[in-house]
């Protein structure tokens, strides 16, 4: 998007103006140092109200634990797995993930 962004009251209404939602997979789990193999006792975040009060366009998720756990809980429903923007994920350098994420450009405003 080419945006420069300062603080989260800017990065807040550029989400807005482009009608992005950020919304976890996950409400709750159990994870230890913050490794995603250890997830458990995992509890799904509620999406049926955003779902049927929006137009939803496209559903991305951010890293293969999200899609596993997001296919796991909503089968019914369509993902698009990005890769994780995560310091620990060394497979994707920044261009790649820039490159990845311009998928995203087709479902804004």
């Amino acid at each position: 998007f080419n945006a420069k962004l300062e603080n989260i009251t800017e990065q807040q209404a550029f989400l807005r103006k482009k009608h992005i939602a950020l919304w976890d997979v996950l409400q709750s789990c159990k994870i230890k140092n913050s490794d995603d193999k250890t997830i458990s006792y995992a509890k799904a975040n509620d999406l049926s109200l955003i779902l049927s009060q929006t137009k939803i366009q496209a559903i991305f998720t951010t890293g293969q634990s999200a899609y596993r756990f997001f296919v796991k809980f909503h089968p019914h429903l369509e993902a698009i797995a990005l890769p994780s923007t995560s310091p620990a994920n060394l497979n994707f350098s920044f261009e790649q993930l820039l490159q990845n994420y311009e998928i995203i450009k087709k479902f804004t405003k």
